[in-house]
C-alpha cells in the first residue's frame, strides 16, 4: 500500500539513527524546560524582592502575609486618632511624580483622598533620587510640620503632612534615615533634623502642631 513507509521494516542502521535523533530531541526539550524553570524562578525571586522593597511580605506559597514599612522607597504612613486605623495605610512614592487628590472623571490621581477640602489634583509629590518635594496646586490646603505650604517644599523623614483638613500622614525616607543613623553614630549630638526623625509623631501631635501654627498666623495678622 502507498501508505506504508518505504523504510519499513526498520533496518538496524536506520533504527540507530532514529534513536539518536529521538535522544537529541529529548535532550533539547529537557534543556529548554530547565531554562524555562530557571527563568520562572528568577522572575519569582525578582518579584519577591520588589515586593519586599515596597513593604509587602510574601510566603513561600506566594500568599501575602502582611505589610510593613518599605526598606528602600520613600513613603507615606497614615496617622489616625483611632488606634485601629492608625499606621495601617502605606503609600510608596515612585520615582518621578505621584499625584494626590480627590480625582474626577478626567483625573485619576495615584493617591486618592476624599473630602470637601481635597481638590481633584491637590498636589504632586516629586521623588527625584530619593529627594521628595511636595508641590501644591493653587488654593489647595496642605500643612507640613504645622506650617502652611504655598510653594514647593522638600520633605524630611519624620515630617508630618496634612492634606486638606483630616488626612494626616508621616513621611518616611529610609535612605535619609540611614544617613541620619550613621551621623548619629559618629556624633551623639542630634541635629534638628535628627530630633524630628526620632520624635514620636502621631495623629494628635500633627493636629496640635497644625492648630498651633494657625493660631500664630492669626496672632501675627491681628
Amino acid at each position: 500500500s502507498s501508505g506504508i513507509n518505504a523504510e519499513w521494516p526498520l533496518r538496524p542502521g536506520n533504527a540507530k539513527e532514529q534513536l539518536e535523533a529521538s535522544e537529541k530531541l529529548i535532550a533539547e526539550f529537557s534543556e529548554t524546560l530547565d531554562q524555562k524553570l530557571e527563568k520562572t524562578e528568577k522572575i519569582k525571586l525578582e518579584r519577591e524582592i520588589a515586593l519586599q522593597e515596597l513593604g509587602v511580605s510574601i510566603s513561600e506559597q506566594g500568599v501575602v502575609e502582611g505589610v510593613f514599612s518599605p526598606k528602600t522607597s520613600p513613603h507615606l504612613i497614615n496617622l489616625n486618632e483611632d488606634p485601629l486605623m492608625n499606621e495601617c495605610l502605606v503609600y510608596c512614592l515612585k520615582d518621578g511624580d505621584t499625584r494626590v487628590g480627590g480625582g474626577s472623571s478626567d483625573v485619576k490621581p495615584d493617591i486618592q483622598l476624599s473630602g470637601l477640602s481635597i481638590r481633584p489634583v491637590h498636589c504632586t509629590l516629586r521623588n527625584d533620587c530619593n529627594k521628595v518635594t511636595v508641590i501644591p496646586e493653587a488654593s489647595s490646603r496642605i500643612f507640613v510640620n504645622g506650617n502652611s505650604v504655598i510653594g514647593p517644599t522638600e520633605l524630611k523623614t519624620g515630617s508630618r503632612i496634612v492634606f486638606g483638613t483630616n488626612h494626616v500622614f508621616r513621611f518616611n525616607n529610609p535612605h535619609e534615615a540611614a544617613i541620619i543613623r550613621q551621623q548619629k553614630t559618629l556624633d551623639e549630638k542630634n541635629s534638628e533634623t535628627e530630633s524630628i526623625a526620632a520624635e514620636h509623631v502621631d495623629w494628635y501631635y500633627a493636629q496640635k502642631r497644625k492648630k498651633y501654627r494657625l493660631r500664630l498666623c492669626v496672632d501675627t495678622t491681628a
